[in-house]
């Protein structure tokens, strides 16, 4: 398999001489454990860190598995329609009317044929699951068109992995755009932060969302 940047690692430590180590690695998502071995020093457990009582492996890998679980971004289909006008539904307040605008009903399911619009499905399930998360990308114009992610899974990757997904697609030879909130917008911070985390950069003011929020329009620069 081809390696890949890491993704957030978390350390747990077990009683004894193990370091368990588990890494997040998008995409496409794949969740790796890793024991190392460790020399206790005096009075402390493995690698320095303070004696604690500890659950036992297995339990701990059941609490870190419940969090963080491998991220799998898809084609999204026809099926997946009304899930996604629930997704645009939590994020009215940010972007504007969606969920009953005609012309963003047709713009989506336009995408879906086109093979323009990607999503991640609550526990991997197939078409027509609750989503995670969306991409829509336009390719004639190296564009990132419509981005969310559900309020319950922030924080978890998915966003990565859809962005990191969408990259793969358009077309790095090109500089690659998004339009999204400006520094002042606290709402629009993630946001700003996994644009700026891919090398997104502002390049210039852009007309408010319907709902008031100042945007800008951020670009990737084409490689070489």
């Amino acid at each position: 398999m081809k390696s890949r940047a890491w993704i957030a690692p978390a350390y747990f430590f077990h009683p004894g001489r193990r370091k368990i180590a588990l890494f997040l690695r998008e995409p496409p998502g794949i969740i790796l454990i890793r024991h190392e071995s460790a020399e206790p020093n005096p009075g402390r457990g493995a690698y320095g860190i303070r004696k604690k009582q500890m659950p036992d492996q297995e339990a701990v890998l059941r609490r870190i598995m419940g969090v963080l679980t491998a991220v799998n971004v898809q084609p999204a289909t026809i099926e997946d329609f009304e899930s996604w006008i629930a997704l645009a539904g939590e994020v009215e307040h940010l972007f504007g009317a969606m969920v009953h605008d005609p012309s963003f009903r047709d713009a989506l399911k336009e995408s879906f044929r086109e093979g323009r619009a990607f999503c991640v499905r609550k526990d991997d399930d197939g078409p027509g699951a609750p989503l995670l998360g969306g991409i829509v990308i336009i390719f004639s114009r190296n564009e990132i068109e419509w981005f969310a992610v559900s309020g319950m899974c922030r924080g978890k990757g998915v966003g990565k992995a859809l962005l990191a997904h969408a990259l793969t697609l358009l077309d790095a030879r090109r500089d690659i755009t998004v339009r999204t909130f400006d520094h002042s917008s606290e709402e629009g911070r993630p946001a700003r932060r996994l644009y700026h985390a891919f090398s997104f950069r502002d390049h210039g003011s852009y007309e408010p969302t319907p709902t008031g929020f100042p945007t800008v329009v951020m670009i990737r620069k084409k490689k070489g």
